[in-house]
């Protein structure tokens, strides 16, 4: 599986873990964590255990590819039940905070309790300049550790670094958690999780590659990648993708003029 890896990156990455004798990496499934469950498993073998939590914030297909991505690397897997708090559902600007707190949480008394000695996740360089981010604050409170971040491997380097390791997701596009659908201020409800993500699984199965559904009640806001606005609005397609929105329970169907980007939900506390 292992390519060519340029400036030794992964190498540096796989020694980050010499420390420990036993590492749990928090695996979502993307890219970042991929290749932080893959490092480990090649630090440490069996003594690495990737966990993933099965949580209604999770987007549709997401736990399958971990499951799928764990197995063909060969890393240790379990998945977690994980329930949403009434903190993350009132969804004011602290939800991610309140979200990774308690996720973390609880997976880092499952390691102490299991003789773990560090609890991981795949937080990069790219990810801590310049956005929003209260859940690396929470990380931080309950110790998780970052090593991308740690070892200043931005999300260009990680991709880069997962295509030579020849990882199964290394293109994958990034997925956030379904919260992040919601505007602040707006009650996160289990149906509307629910709705938002059936929405979303609609589009990637029309062939849409890079998907966000933004749900403002009555009306849902798109955003596909800029190379794929054009293919949104084609006839026939805009009027099927329109009936099942409507289908779902929504009034309005909107697209995005800007198309996908990180923080959209977080652009209006932006100045202008």
């Amino acid at each position: 599986m292992q390519g060519s890896v340029s400036a030794s990156g992964f190498e540096k990455l796989v020694a980050w873990f010499g420390p420990f004798s036993r590492v749990m990496v928090a695996f979502s499934g993307g890219v970042d964590s991929g290749l932080v469950a893959y490092a480990a498993h090649r630090a440490k073998g069996d003594a690495a255990l990737a966990v993933t939590f099965d949580s209604p914030l999770l987007p549709p297909g997401e736990l399958e590819g971990a499951v799928a991505f764990a197995k063909e690397v060969g890393i240790k897997h379990e998945v977690m039940k994980s329930e949403v708090s009434e903190l993350v559902l009132q969804n004011d600007r602290l939800r991610c905070y309140y979200c990774k707190r308690g996720e973390m949480g609880e997976l880092v008394r499952l390691a102490k309790k299991r003789g773990y000695e560090v609890v991981v996740d795949g937080t990069n360089a790219s990810d801590l300049s310049g956005v929003w981010r209260p859940g690396a604050k929470a990380l931080s409170e309950v110790g998780v550790r970052s090593p991308l971040a740690e070892l200043g491997l931005d999300k260009s380097a990680v991709r880069t670094m997962a295509k030579e390791l020849g990882l199964p997701n290394w293109d994958k596009p990034s997925m956030a958690c379904l919260a992040s659908r919601f505007p602040y201020g707006s009650r996160i409800t289990l149906e509307g999780l629910k709705r938002v993500g059936a929405a979303e699984l609609f589009l990637r199965e029309l062939g849409f590659r890079v998907v966000r559904v933004r749900d403002f009640g009555q009306v849902a806001r798109i955003e596909v990648g800029r190379d794929e606005l054009s293919k949104l609005v084609e006839k026939g397609l805009a009027e099927k993708v329109y009936a099942k929105f409507r289908e779902l329970g929504y009034t309005y169907v909107d697209a995005d003029l800007l198309g996908y980007r990180s923080g959209a939900m977080d652009e209006p506390f932006q100045k202008p």
